[in-house]
């Protein structure tokens, strides 16, 4: 005899919009049933801001892996964002398109030349979405680094 285990997570739906209800035939327990799942990516995006001497950084990232190096002697911070999203495995192209077009960044220095390197998501597209960051520090750094990072891996190779 064969035995099936369904589990059930209340945290599926936001994540698996595709997910449907399944029963055990065995036992007659509803369940979930969930799909493999398909990393969905768009072209890298390049974006760069002024970095003033003594100025700190801030990294914002709620989803993907935080990579800060050593850039050029340019005193600029410039950030390569690579954007992502997973998907059941049968997802439409179009539908994560829409997911990753969704997907908030920006690079920017305030007037005192702090720059924050953000990237965020609205309300209503899965908790998946996300982007890897590649930081080039310039090599004049010498203010704090802050990385706020939520899900993924964090290397940090060069702070000033």
């Amino acid at each position: 005899m064969t035995s099936a285990t369904v589990l059930s997570f209340s945290w599926t739906s936001a994540i698996f919009p595709s997910e449907k209800i399944c029963d055990n035939r065995e036992t007659g327990a509803e369940g979930v049933c969930l799909k493999s799942l398909k990393r969905f990516e768009s072209p890298a995006e390049t974006q760069s801001a002024a970095y003033a001497a003594g100025a700190n950084v801030t990294i914002d990232s709620p989803n993907g892996d935080v990579h800060v190096v050593r850039g050029s002697d340019d005193a600029s911070v410039v950030a390569t964002l690579e954007p992502f999203v997973l998907r059941a495995l049968d997802t439409p192209e179009e539908e994560a398109a829409e997911n990753l077009d969704s997907r908030e960044r920006s690079v920017s220095a305030d007037a005192s030349g702090n720059v924050y390197v953000d990237v965020s998501r609205p309300s209503g597209p899965p908790p998946t979405l996300g982007a890897d960051i590649r930081d080039e520090l310039p090599s004049v750094f010498n203010g704090t680094l802050q990385i706020d990072q939520n899900n993924g891996g964090t290397e940090v190779d060069f702070v000033g």
